[in-house]
């Protein structure tokens, strides 16, 4: 009966187009190595710059795996988002990155997804969430202070994708458009985990909204020109 859909439906490789399976093993390592930091966003918090690190550029297989785990209604991508997540937390643990995050004054770590859209939500294709647990579970093993993944900040009721919109609709679109579901305790500090940094305006409303409790963005991919090295 496989075989059987499999003519009628052929199934390709999301990200290059083989044949046969949904995503070859040279794609799915665009996920789980290769890892890069890089300096700062282009937002700062209090003036000052907060660093970042992604799995690389929002172009080519990258780009198009995203899209898919963002928009397939048939294919579940978390476990992949997972490793992605994981692999930026070995990439943080690598450059020496988790060394501020082990000051004594910390008492817990807040790994705080982008909240999802409601559609998204409704159809259960949140991608910020499965990253989230993929870095928490690997930031937990080398820390001595609780790890906990916390959806901290929410989306205002009646907020729509930012899906097709140009860089300057989309700062419009999220401006304003988050808040916080309660206050983050003191001694808590947070990692901000986003799928793609593109036009910076989802990091810029969650910076707004957490204040400098916020030590970190991490993501997926970036786009090109809007961060800093």
């Amino acid at each position: 009966m496989r075989e059987v859909v499999a003519c009628v439906w052929p199934t390709q490789c999301v990200g290059c187009g083989s044949w046969d399976v949904v995503l070859c093993a040279d794609c799915e390592q665009q996920f789980t190595c290769g890892t890069r930091e890089w300096s700062a966003l282009s937002v700062s918090l209090g003036g000052e710059a907060v660093p970042f690190i992604a799995l690389g550029e929002y172009e080519g297989v990258r780009r198009r795996v995203m899209l898919s785990a963002k928009h397939h209604r048939f294919v579940d991508f978390s476990q992949l988002l997972q490793r992605a997540g994981e692999s930026i937390a070995e990439s943080l643990i690598c450059v020496g990155m988790m060394l501020f995050l082990a000051e004594p004054s910390i008492r817990e770590l807040w790994v705080v997804p982008a909240p999802a859209s409601w559609t998204r939500r409704l159809w259960g294709r949140s991608v910020t969430i499965p990253v989230a647990c993929g870095l928490a579970r690997v930031c937990a093993s080398h820390m001595s202070v609780p790890v906990r993944v916390v959806e901290a900040v929410s989306l205002r009721v009646g907020t729509f994708s930012q899906a097709g919109r140009s860089s300057q609709r989309r700062r419009q679109g999220r401006r304003g458009v988050m808040r916080l579901r309660f206050p983050v305790p003191q001694g808590v500090k947070v990692i901000v985990v986003d799928d793609v940094v593109a036009s910076g305006a989802t990091v810029e409303e969650l910076l707004r909204c957490l204040g400098k409790v916020v030590s970190m963005v991490a993501c997926v991919a970036w786009s090109t020109g809007k961060v800093s090295r």
